[in-house]
């Protein structure tokens, strides 16, 4: 069943705030059918990874929401695909 974020909000009654891969292991134990996930993500190495990856992430975020605006503009294209006289 579809659930609201209001839903949640009693679940994730949580004495400190979590944030990034422990933010994300929190609300995967959370839903039904991704804790499987987080059991996953709490293996030896994994929050670390993770982690890593997240703030990797982060930071490309900013280039990917430009990227991602400047696609859905009607007649945009990627720089690879060139122009219609080019093919």
């Amino acid at each position: 069943t579809v659930r609201s974020i209001s839903d949640f909000e009693d679940e994730f009654s949580f004495s400190k705030t979590h944030s990034g891969a422990q933010a994300f292991l929190a609300l995967w134990a959370a839903l039904p059918g991704w804790r499987w996930l987080a059991r996953l993500g709490c293996l030896p190495g994994m929050t670390w990874t993770m982690e890593r990856g997240y703030r990797l992430f982060l930071r490309w975020r900013p280039q990917m929401q430009r990227l991602a605006r400047r696609l859905d503009q009607p007649g945009t294209r990627l720089p690879s695909q060139g122009t219609d006289n080019e093919r």
